[in-house]
């Protein structure tokens, strides 16, 4: 059965968008519920759209929704790439996920990436790793590809970096996406066991590991300012060892 979804929290200080996995989609009303309030959803010129309207389009990984600051009812429909468009400075840090804690140890793991390697992390002591845990079915996940692409395509003649996503679905289905949707970093299908061995249960969650295995950062959630910090992050660990 296909998967569907709910937008569970909003952040309003990043932006930030995350959806529980396998969870239900609300009825196609004019209210949109998130924790027990109630929001209405507008477009770039102000015209509220059913949820029957709008949805699609997030789906579809184009658009996302974002507070409206003055409105604190309201979301705007936005295209996804002016929410994650690079910036020359990292921004605000989008808040920590609740499922790792700066500074503790990466609890390893080992799993055959979809080309049949077996990657074992404890194998990447005194590298740096960037994880994405993610799946098909979740917008926000999707809208932040692009953007996840290019940053990894920058280290691509870098081998201390190594950036490696574990996505729910099944290996058809996700080469099926995939050869329409490029991902840049390794692929581990089926990972469900892996994001349950840290209680991952919102997505897309990025975690950055460095040299010596320990948490260096962590966030759930489609936010403008993810992948500058995740940049900053990989910067400040290469450039404590040099």
């Amino acid at each position: 059965m296909k998967r569907t979804f709910t937008l569970l929290t909003v952040l309003i200080t990043t932006s930030c968008f995350v959806v529980a996995q396998d969870s239900a989609m609300r009825k196609k009303t004019l209210t949109l519920q998130i924790d027990g309030r109630s929001f209405i959803v507008k477009d770039s010129a102000g015209k509220t759209r059913l949820i029957s309207e709008w949805a699609p389009l997030v789906a579809s990984g184009e658009y996302t929704l974002k507070p409206d600051l003055l409105h604190k009812n309201e979301f705007r429909l936005v295209q996804a790439s002016d929410l994650i468009k690079k910036q020359k400075s990292p921004g605000p840090k989008p808040l920590p996920s609740n499922f790792f804690k700066t500074g503790e140890r990466f609890k390893n793991f080992a799993s055959k990436d979809t080309g049949g390697n077996i990657i074992y992390t404890s194998d990447l002591a005194g590298k740096i790793i960037v994880l994405n845990f993610w799946f098909i079915d979740c917008p926000p996940c999707r809208s932040e590809i692009p953007a996840l692409n290019d940053f990894s395509e920058s280290y691509k003649d870098d081998s201390s970096v190594i950036f490696i996503a574990i996505a729910l679905d099944d290996k058809s289905r996700l080469k099926n996406f995939l050869a329409k949707n490029p991902f840049g970093y390794k692929m581990i299908c089926n990972g469900r066991n892996i994001a349950a061995q840290y209680g991952i249960s919102l997505f897309p969650t990025s975690v950055v590991v460095d040299q010596q295995g320990k948490i260096s950062f962590h966030t759930t959630g489609l936010t403008n300012n993810t992948v500058p910090w995740i940049r900053k992050t990989i910067d400040d660990l290469k450039n404590k060892i040099n």
